[in-house]
């Protein structure tokens, strides 16, 4: 509509910030098959108090405590790569970095290893479980009603009707059985060995409301937890694994850098690492080019109408963009299409977009750069060697 009302506060050219109130659209949220937890809550103000119970364990500085947990599950990456070397098996990217970052999440989330990396084929069923999950997204969109009818219905009749809903259930009964684990073992005494781990530390914090500790919502964060901390994370690093190796000048001057560190140390440290330009340029490349699906997360603002040119867009008008139209602009990035070792150039071309952009994501984005900062330093050797590494 042509804007008649007074002069809006917020242009659209300019994304609002996290001062702005906004609201998540709720037949979007449909898709994910989730009824609780922050990131389905719709209410902005809501959202941000149960979002506060979980967002710091993903910060740099929690990060940062877990480095010798997150060095032990690369070690054994490593080892497996090593057993394998020399024998011409092709390796599947997806599966492997899946692996290590489903390991690494589920220490953190459960204190308990899932072992993903010992599978002689590094687990590829974790991940067809993870696809699966998401293939059932487009479905619960349209009808949000079909995950509770089929939990509703004896198990053998959903695998005879619609066989696609199962390993989403499964998924969830997972989830909810490591709560109900936890929740036992806390009734019974026992603590977790070693680090702290996010569901023991939300169960035993008198600070968390009650709400937030029930097993329904906990097994829905689990599920967000989890899902994000493995599919994500593991993309990124598949995916500038690849480009890496397939762009010898690429891997040849990050070998370069690395090696100024480890004469010294064979692991060095992540404060070390997040020192170096070039390495930092291509995590962050990889973040720019490693966006994903095309999906739209729509918002809707309750107090704000956006001015886009000279068209006024109405409050509580959901509204969305996709990254790929702001990570590929060429206005921003020259040239996007043009993959390294072009992009790879020792500047942080992501940098150069809006940070609002990336706002959304912070807690997975920095368990990506705690992953991939400590990965590098660790497999630069193995990479270049015989081993096969197929990203798929």
């Amino acid at each position: 509509m042509k804007s008649t009302s007074p002069t809006p506060n917020t242009s659209i050219k300019s994304i609002p910030g996290s001062h702005v109130r906004t609201e998540k659209y709720p037949w979007s949220q449909k898709m994910f098959g989730l009824k609780h937890g922050f990131f389905v809550t719709f209410d902005h103000d809501l959202h941000r108090i149960r979002r506060s119970a979980f967002a710091h364990y993903l910060s740099k500085a929690s990060l940062q405590r877990l480095e010798p947990g997150i060095q032990s599950v690369v070690d054994t990456m490593v080892r497996r790569l090593h057993e394998v070397k020399g024998t011409g098996k092709i390796i599947n990217c997806l599966d492997l970095f899946g692996s290590l970052t489903g390991d690494i999440i589920g220490q953190y989330a459960f204190a308990q290893s899932y072992g993903f990396l010992e599978h002689p084929d590094f687990s590829p069923h974790w991940h067809n479980i993870l696809m699966d999950v998401s293939k059932n997204s487009h479905m619960l969109k349209q009808f949000g009603l079909m995950l509770p009818m089929m939990k509703a219905m004896p198990e053998w009749m959903v695998k005879l009707t619609t066989p696609n809903m199962i390993p989403l259930m499964n998924f969830q009964k997972g989830f909810r059985n490591q709560v109900i684990n936890a929740k036992n073992d806390i009734a019974e005494g026992r603590k977790p060995i070693g680090q702290s781990n996010i569901f023991y530390d939300v169960l035993t914090n008198p600070d968390v409301h009650p709400h937030i500790k029930e097993t329904d919502y906990l097994q829905d964060e689990a599920q967000v937890i989890i899902g994000a901390g493995t599919v994500t994370t593991g993309h990124i690093i598949s995916l500038l694994h690849y480009y890496i190796l397939a762009n010898p000048t690429v891997r040849q001057k990050l070998q370069a850098e690395l090696a100024t560190l480890m004469n010294d140390s064979p692991t060095p440290k992540w404060s070390q690492l997040e020192q170096l330009p070039y390495l930092t340029a291509c995590i962050t490349e990889g973040l720019r080019i490693g966006y994903g699906v095309s999906h739209r997360m729509q918002r809707l603002f309750p107090d704000t109408v956006l001015q886009y040119n000279e068209y006024a867009i109405p409050t509580m008008t959901a509204v969305s963009m996709t990254s790929v139209l702001v990570h590929d602009n060429p206005s921003l990035v020259p040239v996007p299409a043009d993959l390294p070792p072009r992009t790879f150039s020792g500047r942080p071309v992501a940098a150069a977009l809006p940070v609002s952009v990336f706002a959304r994501h912070a807690a997975v984005r920095g368990a990506q750069y705690g992953v991939c900062g400590v990965l590098p330093g660790n497999c630069g050797s193995v990479g270049a060697g015989p081993v096969r590494v197929g990203a798929v």
